[in-house]
């Protein structure tokens, strides 16, 4: 198999693998879930909205709160 299909197999970008200088795919696309995880300060976050059946919409947060 190769690099390539090996990547896009595991969900990572190639481009972002072979930039990255990591040896270890398995170690990079790990790397690459964990920080996902995690909200980075300013990143932006979903807007829920619920539409109520007389058309109003209701913001609600991504927490379900």
């Amino acid at each position: 198999m190769s690099l390539h299909q090996t990547c896009k197999y595991m969900g990572v970008d190639f481009l972002d693998f072979l930039r990255s200088g990591e040896k270890d795919i398995h170690a990079f696309a790990e790397s690459r879930r964990r920080r996902k995880r995690r909200t980075q300060p300013g990143q932006r976050t979903a807007l829920l909205v619920e539409v109520s059946f007389d058309g109003a919409a209701q913001p609600q947060s991504p927490h379900g709160g």
